[in-house]
């Protein structure tokens, strides 16, 4: 399993864990990684990750590396250190124009 579908199912299982009902888009390429729902409330999750030794995670999509600067199509950005096990949940907009974060 790669690093990415790994941090994805970490943050489903947490979700799913706070009683959210979870959603999974058809193929690649969606504007999120799930959509989570509880209360009528509804959430878009990215998430991303790292395992580099620099803590830094890139914020570009794979399918849009023709934009250098991330742009936001979820509500939430869910951010893993998956060395540390450290989880960063940012509001997406907070990261917009950004290129990378560190999570530690």
């Amino acid at each position: 399993m790669n690093n990415g579908k790994h941090a994805e199912l970490i943050a489903i299982t947490d979700y799913t864990k706070r009683g959210y009902e979870i959603y999974l888009p058809l193929g690649s390429g969606g504007s999120c990684d799930f959509i989570a729902i509880r209360n009528e409330e509804s959430i878009k999750i990215e998430v991303k990750s790292t395992t580099s030794e620099n803590c830094k995670v890139e914020l570009r999509r794979r399918f849009y590396k023709e934009h250098k600067k991330y742009k936001v199509s979820s509500d939430i950005t869910y951010l893993i250190n998956l060395n540390s096990g450290t989880v960063i949940e940012v509001p997406s907009v907070d990261l917009e124009g950004r290129t990378c974060i560190t999570v530690r």
